[in-house]
C-alpha cells in the first residue's frame, strides 16, 4: 500500500472521483435535444427530419451532428466531479452548458442549410452558436448567463492553439 496517509499508488493526494457511469446523465441530454428541437422549429421550421437520434460516441473532444443524428461527447455524461478532476471544466468555456443544444442545431445550420467549401463552415457553426444562445436564454431566465455565453465564446478564439498554431491564425 505504502507509508500511512498515502493513497492508492504512493501518492499523498487522494482524489475522490464523482460517478463516472455515463448513464445519469442520458435523460438530461434527451431533454435538451426535445427542448432544442421545439425551440428551432418554433424559430426555424419544422425539424428537417422526421426522427433524430442522440446518443454519446467514444470521443471527449468533439461532438457531431449528421442528418437525423446527434453525437454527443462522451466526456458531456461524466457528471462535473468527474470533468472538474480531469481538468475539463474550464477548458471548454461554456460548452458544456449547449454541447447539445449546438449538435441539435447542426439539423438546420450544416445539414438543411449546407456551405460550399470548407471556407464557409464558419456559417455552420455560428448559426449553431447563435441557436445554442437562444436556448441559453430560454432555459436560464437569467440575461447574465446569455451574456456570459457570447463572452466565452469572444474568448475562445484567443486562448489556445491546434497543432501548435493560435487558433487565430488558422483562418477559415
Amino acid at each position: 500500500m505504502g507509508a500511512p496517509g498515502m493513497g492508492h499508488h504512493g501518492s499523498q493526494y487522494a482524489v475522490a472521483l464523482g460517478n463516472m457511469s455515463t448513464t445519469p446523465l442520458l435523460q438530461k441530454a434527451l431533454a435538451e435535444a426535445q427542448l432544442s428541437v421545439q425551440l428551432y422549429s418554433d424559430y426555424f421550421g419544422p425539424a428537417p427530419y422526421k426522427q433524430l437520434a442522440v446518443t454519446q460516441q467514444w470521443a471527449c473532444n468533439y461532438g457531431q451532428s449528421f442528418p437525423g443524428l446527434v453525437y454527443l461527447r462522451l466526456c458531456y455524461f461524466y457528471d462535473p466531479t468527474v470533468r472538474h478532476a480531469f481538468h475539463m471544466d474550464y477548458r471548454d468555456f461554456g460548452y458544456w452548458k449547449v454541447v447539445a443544444p449546438h449538435e441539435v442545431a447542426h439539423q438546420w445550420w450544416g445539414h438543411t442549410a449546407g456551405f460550399g467549401s470548407y471556407r464557409d463552415q464558419w456559417m455552420s457553426e455560428g448559426f449553431a452558436d447563435m441557436s445554442a444562445s437562444m436556448y441559453i436564454k430560454l432555459i436560464e431566465k437569467n440575461p447574465k448567463r446569455f451574456i456570459e455565453f457570447w463572452d466565452d465564446e469572444r474568448t475562445m478564439p484567443w486562448s489556445g492553439t491546434i497543432w501548435g498554431f493560435a487558433l487565430t491564425m488558422l483562418g477559415p
